[in-house]
């Protein structure tokens, strides 16, 4: 099966809402994995008048996608507008079987623990985040009421999800199926997928854990992931041995100009 890979297009709302057009891949399916634009409306409404109509797509959604949204809430409408949607997957802690390859999918955030040693050291590091990250001013989790103020999207609803979603990933890896397993998340799993001008920054946590024993456990044939705005493209071997090493992949556009390296053009064989 061919994959073609892309993440991070931060197109405008404008050019998502008229459909402006990717080149044209030679690929089976679209791995599509976050960030096309801000609202989950806005990236679907640019799938559906797009790729979907040469290709089936699997779609997670990014954190951008959940900007100016109830997250909660977002997640539900999205899903429910998605499966009206031919040709398109969207993966929120779920799976899809394609062509006899298997797609396990999940936002999955961040657990703020790649440069902490210790349940204090995260949280200090997660609130110094905090206040870097649009993240936490521009995602809600509960919608103001009369007499109440919206609550925002915190580091510790980010660590509660993305334990959800590495629960959810080690049950499915559980799960025998005969035929390659794609993962597919917008949030990195790998301390390797930290380009060089970031590694030891503060705010390098909210964008990569180290899922390596996961990784090790599922021994995935391929792991795709975007965020972090930069490519690449590494494998993981099992660290106590196994059947196979785990391919690591990134092709993340991010703003204009930002990733020379990003293909419009990349496929991948599974």
């Amino acid at each position: 099966m061919r994959l073609w890979v892309i993440s991070d297009l931060h197109l405008s709302r404008v050019a998502a809402q008229t459909g402006v057009q990717p080149p044209v891949v030679d690929a089976d399916v679209a791995v599509v994995a976050g960030d096309i634009t801000e609202g989950v409306g806005f990236a679907l409404t640019w799938l559906w008048l797009t790729i979907t109509r040469r290709m089936p797509v699997i779609w997670v959604a990014g954190n951008h996608e959940y900007f100016g949204e109830v997250l909660p809430s977002a997640r539900v409408q999205v899903w429910r507008h998605a499966a009206h949607v031919g040709n398109l997957h969207l993966l929120d802690d779920s799976s899809v079987i394609l062509g006899g390859v298997r797609f396990l999918g999940a936002t999955l955030w961040t657990d703020y623990r790649l440069h902490a040693h210790g349940e204090r050291a995260r949280q200090e590091g997660s609130m110094r985040v905090a206040e870097r990250m649009p993240d936490h001013g521009q995602i809600l989790m509960e919608a103001p009421q009369p007499g109440t103020i919206a609550r925002r999207f915190s580091p510790a609803d980010a660590l509660d999800l993305h334990e959800v979603s590495v629960a959810w990933l080690r049950d499915a890896f559980e799960v025998e199926h005969d035929g390659p397993t794609v993962v597919v998340t917008h949030h990195a799993p790998h301390p390797l997928s930290v380009a060089e001008r970031w590694r030891g920054h503060p705010s390098t946590p909210s964008y990569v854990s180290d899922l390596s024993s996961l990784i090790d456990r599922g021994q995935p044939r391929l792991w795709v992931h975007g965020h972090t705005h930069a490519s690449f493209d590494y494998e993981i071997k099992p660290m106590f041995g196994g059947l196979r090493n785990t391919r690591i992949v990134c092709n993340a556009r991010g703003y204009s100009g930002e990733n020379p390296a990003f293909d419009w053009g990349l496929v991948i064989d599974v």
